[in-house]
């Protein structure tokens, strides 16, 4: 968003809904109360808050002097965005889960890299 954004719609559009959930999202400690879930969710429904940052820098530097992108390291979602999502369970609104969300291989040989635990990575890799 630039310095000047503007969110239009009719009443009760979700206007309101919108800046909430930005607001939890950036939020170290986000403080997201019963009323903020949509008062048709069940009960099971977990709240749910992702935002995609489509103005990403051209090389970062994750370790001293070591320059790379978001794309090389795999850290963006299929459109090329860097999507984080956060999920506040049900039964617990203070807990927070955060994920991010990646574009992966279609080859489920290949698929959820990224998730592997070092021992299981390379008993991957012995059986291909």
């Amino acid at each position: 968003m630039g310095p000047l954004a503007t969110i239009v719609g009719k009443n009760d559009a979700g206007k309101s809904s919108i800046l909430r959930a930005l607001q939890l999202f950036f939020q170290d400690k986000p403080k997201l109360e019963a009323s903020d879930v949509h008062d048709r969710a069940s009960q099971d429904d977990d709240v749910v808050v992702e935002v995609a940052f489509t103005s990403l820098p051209e090389e970062i530097e994750f370790e001293n002097g070591v320059q790379t992108t978001l794309q090389s390291e795999m850290l963006v979602d299929a459109d090329g965005n860097l999507r984080i999502r956060k999920v506040y369970p049900r039964g617990d609104l203070k807990k927070c889960l955060i994920s991010l969300i990646t574009h992966d291989f279609n080859d489920e040989r290949f698929a959820g890299l990224v998730a592997l635990k070092e021992k299981e990575l390379n008993d991957r890799c012995k059986s291909l």
